[in-house]
C-alpha cells in the first residue's frame, strides 16, 4: 500500500478550485531514494517510477511500478534481456496499455534507452523510432497512440518529438517525427485522445518552453503571467487543460485560457506530469532533503 497524506489548497483560475493533495510513497528497497508518478486513467490507475538504493558505479536502478485502484503495487521491470539497467514508465491509457522505457548499458550502466508498450494483458512490445540512437517514451492515448522522443546523434544532443499510431493487425505500425519551427530541439510529453500532443521545445540559449501540437499547429505554452522564463509541458486531458512545470520547480495547470500555479504545501519542488479527464493532476514533489515524493490533487469545484 502507498503512504498517504491528505492536504488541501485553494487556486483561483475562472473560478475557485480546490485541490486535494494525496502523497504517494512506494514502500519497500526499490523506493528508498524516491518516488515520482507519471500518469493517470479516468478509472484512477496510476503508473510512476521508483529509484531503489543498489550500490556500486552502476545503481542505484530505477523501476516502473502500477498502482491500482485499491492501492496494490505492481512492479515493472521489462522483461527483456538486455534491460540490464533499469526501466520507467511514461504513461497510461484507458484501457490499461502502459508506455515507457529501459536501459541496456555497460558495467556502469552507461546505458542506451529503448522504448515500450505493455498491454493490459501484460504483453511487453519494443517500440523504437527507426534509426534513432535512442528513444524515450511519452503518453499514450486510448486509440494506441504514443508520443516520444529520439535522437540520432551518437551523444543524442539534438531531440525530435514523434508521434507512433499503431497498424492493428494491418501493417507494423507508422513513425511521424516533429520538430517546433527554428527550434534547437523537441521533446514529446503527452497525448490526448484527441491527438492533441503536449512537450516542450529548446531555444538557441538551450532554454525550454511548452508547446501544443493541435491539428499540425504548434503553440508555445508558458504561465509568463506567473513569472515564467522557461516551462515544460507534460500532460493534456480530452477537454484540453493542459498540467506542466515553469521555472523548473513549480507546477502548473493551464485551462480556459488561465494559467494558474499548482505547488504541493511545504514542498521546495513540484513536477506536474499528468491528468485524467476528471481533472485528477497527478506529478511529484521534493521534500525539504531532497527526496522525491509521488502525489495525486483531486479537485472539487
Amino acid at each position: 500500500m502507498s503512504k498517504v497524506i491528505a492536504v488541501a489548497v485553494t487556486m483561483m483560475s475562472l473560478a475557485v478550485l480546490t485541490l486535494t493533495f494525496k502523497t504517494i510513497d512506494v514502500p519497500g528497497p526499490l523506493a528508498v531514494n524516491g518516488t515520482f508518478v507519471d500518469g493517470i486513467t479516468d478509472l484512477g490507475e496510476i503508473v510512476g517510477n521508483t529509484i531503489d538504493g543498489a550500490p556500486g558505479p552502476a545503481g542505484p536502478y530505477e523501476h516502473g511500478f502500477l498502482m491500482a485502484r485499491d492501492g496494490k503495487i505492481t512492479t515493472l521491470d521489462a522483461p527483456f534481456p538486455e534491460a540490464n539497467c533499469g526501466t520507467y514508465t511514461a504513461g497510461i491509457n484507458f484501457q490499461g496499455d502502459i508506455t515507457g522505457g529501459y536501459f541496456v548499458g555497460d558495467a556502469d550502466c552507461n546505458s542506451t534507452t529503448y522504448g515500450y508498450v505493455r498491454s493490459k494483458d501484460g504483453t511487453w512490445t519494443k517500440l523504437d523510432f527507426p534509426g534513432a540512437t535512442n528513444t524515450f517514451m511519452g503518453g499514450i492515448n486510448s486509440l494506441g497512440e504514443t508520443t516520444g522522443t529520439y535522437c540520432t546523434d551518437a551523444d543524442c544532443n539534438y531531440f525530435h518529438g514523434f508521434l507512433f499510431r499503431p497498424g492493428f493487425g494491418c501493417g507494423p505500425g507508422t513513425y511521424l517525427s516533429f520538430d517546433y519551427p527554428a527550434s534547437f530541439g523537441t521533446e514529446g510529453y503527452g497525448i490526448n485522445d484527441a491527438g492533441d500532443i503536449v512537450g516542450d521545445y529548446y531555444d538557441a540559449s538551450g532554454n525550454g518552453h511548452g508547446f501544443l501540437l493541435h491539428e499540425g499547429t504548434f503553440t508555445t505554452i508558458e504561465p509568463v503571467s506567473l513569472g515564467a522564463v522557461g516551462s515544460v509541458a507534460r500532460g493534456i486531458n480530452l477537454f484540453g487543460e493542459i498540467v506542466g512545470v515553469w521555472n523548473g520547480s513549480h507546477g502548473f495547470i493551464f485551462t480556459h485560457g488561465t494559467y494558474t500555479p499548482l505547488d504541493m504545501p511545504g514542498a521546495t519542488g513540484t513536477h506536474t506530469r499528468a491528468l485524467n479527464d476528471e481533472g485528477v493532476i497527478v506529478g511529484y514533489y521534493d521534500d525539504s532533503a531532497g527526496l522525491a515524493h509521488g502525489f495525486e490533487a483531486k479537485p472539487s469545484r
